[in-house]
């Protein structure tokens, strides 16, 4: 180094020399030794005062003097010296506005290395190429190819970086240490490791180097999978390393177990590994894992394995094949058969898709867990993917097991029908799906749909004759219910004649239907030997028991057999399970037909004070009147008909008590009481019969109080004082609309419309409308119906209203008028006569509070639509439901809880199924996890045609598993639901996507994801 400075001494003195001898003849004339004395300043490095010499002696020289090239040289020589910043953009400008000057290339030399020790890098690289070298001084020939190596190495010009370490290392020098190991490393870099490992093994014993020779030599044996060399170097290594470098030594090691079958040994390294910025790759997690899986240890295996499937590669695949594995282990078939489905999902490794598709569609059978039909679509998919496969006939016979105890009947169907060549199993399979579908749609109204299903499997019956057999009592209940009788007469027949008919519980129940065909058909014979068949064997249930009496006693009080009749009406009362108020009202009726007053009244008023709340009250309190008023009992006649008005002001039979009244007064001769009766009958009930005969009773008592002009005042300030005296034309025209309405003529609706146009205040206006609205309504002209039952519906009470308030109530509804139809059904409930208005009317308060989304007032509706009289099983079925929305809506958790468990039981029906699904979110909303997780594990056991509520517990299925931090499961749970749900069009499939990107990105921020997975070592 000494030498160095002595040869750039000389050189600078040499050169100095020179200059002087130039400059005496340019310089100051008044200072010859000026120039000399800067440069003497300059060599004993007094740059401050030598620099301030150089300045001024070019402020004081022609701006064409040559020596400019020297003065400016050596002043921003000084400046380098001097480490002034501003000396980088001098030299820069100097270069840039000299051209030819001797310094020019000392000067990039000089630029360059301002660059270097700035650490900018790509630039020194470039002005570094503008040097050569070869005019440098020697001394700087040496930094000159160190520096400019290493700019082009940190500028990523590995070439140019490579070509000028190699010089360098080959030299003796300073640098040779440095240049040696970064040759070395770029050599790495290309793959040349036997090359890098040469060199760095030169350094070894370095003390700047050697702490780092082992480590990079490890780190390059791992890099030629000489894992032995691994193993022996890094053992030790790892234990005496520094902790920077130790974390990586421990994966290092761990690998090279691994790839040594060491697992063992592997185990103790790669768990000691934390990753970088501790996160870990997918594959650490896996290579950890699978040493877990060797050794048995199939706990950790699991949690490993579960961490290493974030990717869709080869890897994923392993680890689910190898999840699988572990978890069946552990004896979690339900986890294994997860990860037996992720791993045939991928084609990576075709023997492992198929491996693993065979072993998820057993475990699917084995658990009996198919909600999405699982089960049928993966032994569908194996069968055809790979149809040599020595497993197929396994796999056939499975698919037929299948087929025998699926719940899922409307995919099990279409499996079968693509089958061509089907075998007698697998039509008997079918027999059976058919028949059970058929009960599915059946049970939710779709009658044409269930009857095609009955009906294949009808096809099919030579397999099994107890489904044969019962597959002909369903087409027997369905023609029912579509009004078919006759039909339903000949299946329920062919049923019981069936072999195996006997012993269903459906056998006695024919008996019962087809009384009732009978019974709809007026034929009563007929009917009445039926229902007694019924009621002579064994198999009775106590409500058709009693229904059946009844019907019997219909029977017998039509053919007015009033003896036998009053038995069977008795025998239903005192079964007391169906309609006991109506048997107890029937027979008082047959008493009094029989003429047996006393023993009618006696049951009227067992009845009114028995059955309080009940339909025939009113019916049981007019009877009484009118049976006391017959009897000439008439102050008991006059207080029953009070009795009437003031407990039941609803009753259809008040305009028939004022009436009785009215009359009552006037053979009294009570002429004003009289009035006053008959006037209520016509001003509350116009257009009725019975104000047509008020208004007569009416005329009399003004006759009779000799005041005829009272009575054409009265008339006159009628509203419609057309009824009073019927126009002869208005009349005729309109019986002749109406008898071809009662006749089912087409020119039915022409002529009410004509009669409607002709007479537009008509006396049979309300009854032309309400026959034209019925008209429209059988041709499916709802909307234009609705007018007219409208225009009836808004009238005061006729004989017409309650049809028309059910009809107008029914349309708006469904045409989403939910504030009208509320209207209309509160008031059918007020005029309702019958138990099964109430009931239609209580319904529709029910469903339009619904629809309106007024909880309250639903659930006020459906307690009291539940308390009502001979409530159908579907009825009740929908006000528990709606009750239980109402008070989920409320924030009433608890009370909604009782009515979806109740619900819940029954998951075939929609609104089962979505009880199903609210009870476990109920339960996930108070945070009993466990208890949500297995309401939905059994709402899968027992399956549901209701996809989209089992879909919807899948997806609460999943937030269950995140809230306990079971976040493979969640993930998994989700996928299903992806890969086997159908439906693209009523957001499950979006929401589920949507919850599993929210999981990835929990992984992602845990785990070091594909594109940000770094070089397998750290660099150097």
């Amino acid at each position: 180094m000494e030498n160095r400075t002595l040869a750039l001494s000389l050189f600078i003195y040499i050169l100095a020399l020179t200059t002087t001898i130039s400059a005496q003849t340019n310089a100051d004339k008044d200072s010859p030794l000026t120039y000399n004395k800067a440069i003497e300043l300059y060599n004993t490095s007094n740059y401050i005062a030598a620099e301030k010499v150089f300045s001024d002696l070019i402020e004081n020289t022609s701006p064409n003097d040559p020596l400019l090239f020297d003065l400016d040289y050596y002043r921003l020589m000084c400046m380098v010296k001097q480490n002034k910043r501003i000396s980088e953009s001098e030299i820069q400008s100097y270069l840039n506005t000299t051209n030819g000057s001797p310094w020019e290339n000392q000067l990039w030399y000089e630029l360059a290395k301002l660059q270097f020790s700035n650490r900018r890098y790509p630039i020194a690289a470039r002005n570094f190429k503008k040097v050569n070298k070869k005019l440098l001084p020697k001394s700087d020939r040496e930094d000159f190819t160190f520096f400019s190596g290493y700019s082009n190495f940190e500028a990523g010009n590995m070439n140019e970086a490579k070509q000028a370490f190699y010089e360098v290392k080959r030299s003796n020098s300073e640098y040779t240490p440095s240049a040696t190991y970064y040759w070395g490393y770029i050599n790495y870099l290309e793959g040349n490791y036997k090359t890098a490992l040469d060199e760095f093994s030169k350094l070894r014993d370095n003390r700047e180097f050697r702490g780092f020779i082992d480590y990079y030599t490890v780190q390059i044996y791992y890099l030629m999978e000489d894992y032995n060399k691994v193993i022996e170097i890094g053992e030790d290594l790892v234990r005496a390393a520094p902790k920077e470098q130790q974390n990586e030594l421990h994966k290092i090691v761990g690998d090279a177990f691994y790839e040594n079958n060491r697992f063992n040994n592997a185990i103790k390294y790669l768990e000691a590994y934390e990753g970088i910025n501790g996160k870990k790759a997918p594959e650490d997690y896996y290579r950890l894992g699978f040493c877990y899986y060797k050794t048995k240890d199939y706990k950790n295996a699991i949690k490993n394995f579960e961490k290493a499937t974030v990717n869709d590669d080869l890897m994923a695949q392993n680890a689910y094949y190898h999840l699988a594995d572990c978890y069946l282990k552990n004896d979690n078939k339900n986890k294994a058969r997860v990860a037996f489905e992720q791993a045939a999902n991928y084609s990576f490794d075709p023997k492992i898709e198929q491996d693993a598709l065979f072993n998820y569609a057993k475990l699917t059978y084995e658990l009996s867990y198919s909600p999405f039909n699982e089960t049928i679509k993966a032994f569908d998919e194996y069968i055809t993917k790979y149809p040599d496969s020595e497993r197929n006939d396994a796999a056939f016979n499975y698919l037929v097991k299948v087929y025998m105890t699926t719940k899922n009947f409307g995919d099990a169907i279409s499996s079968i029908e693509k089958i061509k060549n089907q075998s007698p199993s697998v039509k008997e399979a079918y027999q059976r799906v058919t028949y059970y579908r058929g009960l599915e749609l059946f049970n939710d109204g779709h009658y044409s749909r269930a009857l095609e299903h009955f009906n294949k499997s009808l096809e099919n019956g030579q397999y099994n004759r107890s489904y044969k057999a019962q597959a002909l009592y369903w087409i027997g209940e369905t023609h029912f219910r579509t009004l078919q009788y006759d039909k339903a007469i000949e299946y329920f027949t062919k049923f019981q004649q069936t072999p195996g008919a006997f012993s269903t519980d459906e056998f006695g129940n024919a008996y019962y239907n087809i009384g009732y065909a009978y019974f709809n058909q007026k034929e009563y014979d007929l009917a009445l030997d039926w229902f007694r068949k019924y009621l002579n064997q064994s198999k009775t249930e106590k409500e058709m028991e009693a229904d059946a009496s009844n019907r019997i006693a219909d029977c017998f009080f039509l053919k007015r057999q009033f003896a036998p009749a009053i038995e069977y009406y008795e025998k239903a009362h005192q079964l007391n399970a169906y309609d006991p108020d109506y048997a107890l009202f029937q027979a008082a009726i047959c008493y009094g037909l029989n003429d047996n007053h006393n023993k009618k009244q006696e049951l009227l008023e067992g009845l009114i004070e028995q059955f309080k709340r009940s339909s025939f009250v009113d019916d049981a309190l007019y009877e009484l009147a009118r049976t006391n008023e017959r009897n000439n009992n008439i102050d008991l006649a006059i207080n029953g008909y009070n009795r009437l008005i003031n407990e039941a002001p609803q009753s259809n039979f008040l305009k028939k008590a004022y009436l009785q009244l009215g009359l009552i007064y006037y053979n009294r001769e009570n002429f004003n009481a009289s009035l006053e009766h008959f006037k209520k009958v016509v001003e509350n009930y116009p257009n009725s019969e019975e104000a047509k005969a008020a208004l007569t009773g009416i005329k009399n008592n003004y006759i009779d109080l000799n005041n005829v002009d009272g009575y054409f005042a009265y008339t006159n300030n009628l509203e419609n004082h057309v009824s009073i005296s019927v126009n002869e034309q208005d009349s005729i025209y309109y019986m002749a609309a109406e008898k071809s309405y009662m006749e089912g003529d087409e020119e039915a609706q022409k002529l009410l419309e004509q009669y409607l146009d002709r007479y537009p205040d008509g006396s049979f206006k309300t009854n032309a409308l309400f026959y034209l609205a019925e008209t429209l309504y059988d041709d499916e002209k709802y909307s234009e119906s609705l007018g007219y039952y409208k225009e009836v519906s808004n009238k005061s009470d006729n004989i017409f209203s309650e049809q028309a308030l059910i009809k107008a109530g029914e349309l708006t509804f469904n045409a989403e008028e939910y504030e009208t139809a509320l209207k209309y059904f509160t008031r059918l409930e007020k005029l309702a006569g019958t138990k099964w208005t109430i009931l239609k009317a209580r319904l529709g308060i029910m469903r339009s509070n619904f629809a309106l989304k007024r909880p309250a007032e639903t659930v006020k509706a459906a307690i009291e639509l539940l308390s009502t009289e001979n409530i159908t099983e579907l009825m009740k079925r929908e006000a528990n439901y709606k009750l239980a929305k109402s008070y989920y809506l409320l924030d009433e958790d608890s009370e909604a809880l009782k009515y979806f468990d109740t619900l819940a039981e029954d998951t075939k029906s929609v609104e089962g199924a979505e009880s199903k699904y609210f009870k476990a979110q109920i339960l996930y909303n108070q945070g009993k996890y466990d208890e949500a997780e297995n309401e939905i594990m059994d709402f899968i056991s027992k399956s549901t045609p209701h996809q989209y509520w089992l879909a919807k517990s899948f997806i609460l299925l999943s937030d269950v598993y995140r809230a306990k931090d079971d976040m493979f499961q969640a993930k998994h749970t989700l996928k299903s639901i992806i890969d086997n749900y159908n439906n693209n069009n009523d957001g499950i499939l979006e929401e589920a996507q949507k919850k599993i990107a929210a999981i990835e990105k929990i992984e992602e921020e845990s785990i070091i994801m594909e594109e940000e997975t770094p070089d397998s070592t750290q660099n150097f």
